[in-house]
């Protein structure tokens, strides 16, 4: 039986090839399309990088902003101090958020702030027998002074020249206040009547007073700073009292 051999042609080799210009050319040409291919695609990953490192760098910088955000809300007051107006019975007719102002800015005088500086004047003019009494009059009259301000060197120099424990062993003194009235600013003209009874004669002795306070509001910024002082309201300046007369 015969047998069929088929012949497989012998590829060229390259010295073949290359002395071939037409198919030189073609093979140069397909080379050259690869090298632009594959240029191509490495141009595309370097923009994809480029495009992910700019991205990661955004997100960098807006994690860096929350962070300074997160850390500055933290180190703010949680806590909002309120004006509460309320009437004879005690039911909430009004409410207001109190907020920081400065000693030039202007705030509207309420029945609260009015109320707060007519027991500030009473405590700080008033005159028991009871030391301890006293005492506590005096620690109230300081939590609403502000701290270095005129005022307080003003009632250091007043409790000296009228010490209320030692005139509270010969009399007792009622204040009690008559008016407020707003001025410019955060300043109020306070208007007040005292009662002093001399404890040995039992007689009493009526004198009427005013002084022009200054204000300034600056709310608590912790639990502490609530109880010593809960509206934020503190006294910056007064007036040397002027008696009237009768």
């Amino acid at each position: 039986m015969a047998t069929i051999t088929k012949a497989w042609p012998r590829p060229r080799d390259h010295a073949q090839i290359a002395s071939d210009p037409v198919k030189a050319e073609s093979q140069m040409s397909i080379y050259l399309a690869g090298m632009r291919t594959l240029d191509a695609r490495n141009r595309s990953d370097i923009r994809q990088k480029k495009i992910a490192f700019g991205f990661c760098i955004a997100l960098l910088g807006l994690n860096g902003i929350q962070a300074a955000e997160n850390l500055r809300n933290s180190a703010k007051s949680h806590l909002i101090p309120y004006i509460v107006q309320t009437d004879e019975h005690g039911r909430i007719l009004n409410t207001e958020i109190l907020k920081d102002r400065s000693l030039e800015e202007q705030f509207t005088p309420t029945k609260t702030i009015t109320a707060e500086l007519a027991s500030w004047v009473q405590d700080w003019r008033a005159v028991s027998t009871d030391v301890y009494a006293q005492k506590s009059l005096a620690d109230r009259v300081f939590s609403m002074v502000a701290d270095h301000s005129e005022a307080s060197a003003t009632l250091l120099n007043w409790y000296r020249a009228n010490d209320p424990v030692d005139r509270g062993k010969s009399m007792h003194v009622e204040a009690s206040v008559r008016n407020i009235l707003p001025q410019s600013l955060n300043s109020y003209e306070v208007y007040w009547e005292e009662k002093e009874t001399n404890l040995t004669s039992q007689t009493t002795t009526v004198s009427r007073w005013r002084s022009v306070i200054r204000l300034s509001i600056t709310p608590p910024k912790n639990e502490a700073e609530v109880h010593r002082n809960r509206f934020g309201l503190f006294i910056e300046r007064l007036t040397e009292p002027q008696r009237e007369t009768q």
